[in-house]
């Protein structure tokens, strides 16, 4: 196991840990160089509330200024990376690391300079990796989703190959305001910009209708930076 931040010795790591396979116990854990604390699905994580982990290091204080590095082991077990490919008892994260030593701009929005040293904390968690579909997938999907979206559009305006282009910007704002990479985004901020822009346009006009939802989207966005739905835990 290792931690290797940009800028060696400048941040400290206070601690990480994992989800182990639920066939193995909390007995004849180990690691080179610190102590370890085995609990499955009960260790709290300094920073993340919402699920809980089954190893952390260390078992107590912090692990120093980065990098680090240790040989995790366990008595008569062999041990490969699929042993730990485990969720916390919220399924969202794998893993874990706090951060600490930060120089932080906008700590409660995880915004720190890499490889600065100052006063405060991030608590980062790893999710399972995802898989990407082959470029074929993709693109019969998207072009199956633009011929519904054609076939719906049909009836109240007249198609052409180029009637995309005008819904190109919104559609963009509304990835952006829902979370790049989340489903749930797309109709969530599909939604709060489709409902906000038509009461606006009712209320005032068209125009500053764009310009209001426009404006409220920046202000989103500096208060989630990877949108409503991206998420990131941070301390």
């Amino acid at each position: 196991m290792s931690v290797n931040l940009v800028g060696s010795g400048v941040n400290k790591v206070l601690e990480f840990g994992l989800n182990m396979n639920p066939s193995l116990n909390n007995s004849g854990w180990s690691i080179t160089g610190t102590t370890i604390t085995a609990n499955e699905d009960a260790i709290q994580a300094d920073g993340y509330t919402a699920g809980k982990f089954d190893l952390n290091v260390p078992s107590n204080g912090n692990l120093g200024f980065e990098p680090f590095s240790g040989t995790l082991s366990k008595t008569s077990t062999n041990l490969d990376p699929s042993t730990f490919d485990f969720n916390d008892t919220n399924n969202v994260f794998r893993a874990f690391v706090h951060i600490g030593n930060l120089a932080c701009s906008n700590q409660a929005a995880g915004v720190c300079t890499p490889g600065a040293a100052g006063e405060s904390s991030l608590w980062v968690g790893a999710r399972p990796v995802s898989g990407v579909p082959e470029p074929a997938s993709i693109i019969l999907l998207g072009s199956g989703l633009a011929g519904i979206a054609g076939a719906v559009l049909a009836p109240i305006k007249s198609v052409s190959t180029t009637m995309g282009f005008s819904y190109a910007v919104g559609s963009y704002m509304v990835i952006v305001l829902g979370g790049v990479g989340n489903l749930l985004g797309v109709p969530t901020g599909g939604f709060l910009i489709g409902v906000g822009e038509t009461m606006l346009a009712y209320k005032f006009n068209s125009v500053i209708g764009q310009l209001l939802i426009f404006v409220a989207i920046v202000i989103a966005i500096r208060v989630f930076p990877r949108g409503i739905f991206g998420y990131h835990e941070r301390r």
